[in-house]
């Protein structure tokens, strides 16, 4: 069947008037609603696509996009946690948030993997590795969830130092690891440089996590050029504690983030750089005979109480070739906002290029809700969908979803896990 978007966009009901008139009386309730006040005729096929926002401060208009569905797989997220070393040495309850945050979301949110960005201690003392462990416990608990963690110049002893890693390796050894399905493997006889291996989406990636080393040991390049070219089916992450300089510092690679780039920007499979040490955002686009780069830094240990939580989420959605990057803190409950710290990232994974349609719009205030119905549906054909929240300085995109349409009209309920 021919996809006609001008029959789509006649046949949505806006529903939740109060909502989309801008409230009732502060009261925030909507009727409820049955099958003949919303159409017409037993044969139907709808779908009710509902939505409640209960975190905003004021009115946000909400957009409902919809298409048949494509082939392309559900959309997931990565976690990045940049530098927790102020947390495991002063606040290690934060990074012990963090860790039961990404644990209890991990459904929710589909996270495929977490990826830590390097100094998770301010020193590697016995009593802050300590700390770090346990946040890590919590990781571990959370079946088969990958993870990797960079060695920062924090975690090394002397501070900076290649060769000190001895801490480290006591406790995130390769021993912890090896007997993880998704533990890929190491250089050399520790685990300073490791990847991991995972899929989701119907993606398959590798995650390289490199040792801050600004003297750029050629044998790690080598090494990880290497990895890429044995798993060229594999989309691929290249994670090291130091790689981009922030803007006030001239926004330029590091010298070892320079030395990685310049080698493995020929395996075709590289897409994502990541990197900590120097606060506090910075990202850049490389193009290298057609391919494309995202380089990415996030580091806020310079903000109040050695990070206040903050966490990258890089949300994947394949159907709309789009990586969504957010910042969010788990112990402020709060989204950092302005375009540094959210923004979208354009990478193909092979999702269709058939435009969605918008199926309606609603205005919701704090405590309400809303719903459009979408109408004019096929009997047995998947659909997908998602809705965006715009606060009119910021939007928020939700995860796409999908289902398959029954006789009747079904009320579904719309993720939008992005709070605005």
């Amino acid at each position: 069947m021919h996809w006609n978007f001008r029959r789509c966009l006649s046949t949505v009901w806006i529903v939740g008037v109060c909502a989309w008139l801008g409230g009732c009386g502060g009261e925030g309730l909507l009727p409820q609603l049955t099958k003949s006040a919303r159409l017409t005729g037993e044969s139907e096929v709808a779908l009710e696509l509902r939505l409640a926002l209960e975190r905003t401060t004021g009115p946000v208009k909400v957009r409902f996009f919809g298409r048949p569905a494509t082939a392309a797989g559900p959309d997931f997220h990565l976690v990045a946690l940049p530098d927790t070393q102020y947390y495991s040495q002063n606040f290690t309850h934060i990074f012990r948030t963090q860790a039961g945050y990404i644990a209890a979301q991990r459904d929710a949110l589909n996270i495929a993997a977490v990826l830590h960005l390097g100094d998770i201690v301010n020193r590697p003392t016995p009593l802050q590795m300590g700390f770090a462990d346990e946040a890590v416990r919590v990781l571990e608990s959370v079946p088969d969830l990958p993870f990797g963690l960079c060695v920062g110049n924090h975690d090394q002893s002397p501070h900076g130092h290649p060769a000190g890693t001895a801490a480290f390796n006591t406790w995130f050894g390769v021993e912890r690891f090896a007997t993880q399905s998704w533990y890929g493997g190491h250089f050399g006889d520790d685990n300073d440089n490791h990847f991991i291996l995972f899929s989701s989406g119907g993606l398959d990636f590798i995650a390289l996590f490199l040792e801050y080393d600004p003297t750029v040991n050629l044998d790690v390049v080598d090494w990880a050029d290497a990895v890429l070219a044995a798993h060229p089916d594999r989309r691929a992450i290249v994670c090291t504690h130091h790689l981009l300089d922030p803007p006030v510092f001239g926004g330029d690679f590091s010298p070892q983030g320079r030395a990685l780039y310049t080698r493995l920007r020929e395996h075709e499979n590289l897409f994502l750089m990541l990197g900590g040490h120097m606060c506090e955002a910075n990202r850049r686009t490389l193009n290298h005979d057609g391919r494309i780069v995202h380089a990415v830094l996030s580091d806020y240990q310079c903000r109040p109480n050695g990070g206040d939580g903050w966490l990258r989420l890089l949300h994947f959605s394949p159907a709309r070739n789009t990586i969504f990057v957010t910042t969010y803190s788990p112990t402020r409950d709060a989204w950092l906002v302005v375009s540094e710290h959210r923004f979208a990232l354009p990478y193909d994974m092979g999702g269709d290029e058939t435009p969605f349609a918008e199926l309606g719009q609603i205005v919701l205030r704090p405590g309400q809700e809303g719903a459009v119905i979408w109408t004019g549906l096929e009997p047995g054909r998947a659909y997908e969908w998602y809705a965006t929240a715009d606060t009119g300085t910021t939007t928020s995109v939700g995860m796409l979803q999908q289902t398959v349409v029954k006789q009747g009209v079904h009320t579904l309920p719309v993720r939008l896990p992005v709070a605005p």
